[in-house]
């Protein structure tokens, strides 16, 4: 899928939010769900929802979505994303999770999130 799609789906109509931090779409022919991992600016790090993850991971495997990512989003504008099952195996798998007020979660480097280093 063209990076431009993932990057606009916040103004992209063919998108919704059905609960926060979670979204899916029609684009061209193809379901796409998505799970935000979020960085607001009282923190230096992604939150990613496990539950969110694992639901989102489910409907792929159930044949509801066919494509299904992890979008790096910063103070309300697209980091970056990453395809969910690969990302899931690669990165998450070996990652512990904190426990917070919406239940547990990962708390994500920019790194883990976007593949980028860091300049120090």
């Amino acid at each position: 899928m063209d990076e431009n799609v993932i990057a606009g789906m916040f103004t992209d109509t063919r998108f919704c939010q059905f609960q926060k931090f979670r979204w899916h779409g029609v684009v061209n022919g193809e379901r796409v769900g998505v799970a935000v991992a979020n960085k607001n600016p009282l923190y230096t790090t992604y939150a990613l929802n496990k539950g969110h993850v694992e639901g989102l991971l489910a409907a792929k495997r159930g044949g509801r979505i066919t494509r299904a990512f992890v979008v790096a989003v910063a103070d309300g504008a697209y980091v970056a994303h990453r395809d969910a099952e690969e990302f899931h195996a690669n990165v998450l798998a070996h990652l512990p999770t904190r426990s917070g007020q919406f239940g547990e979660f990962w708390s994500l480097s920019h790194y883990e999130m976007t593949g980028e280093e860091e300049p120090f």
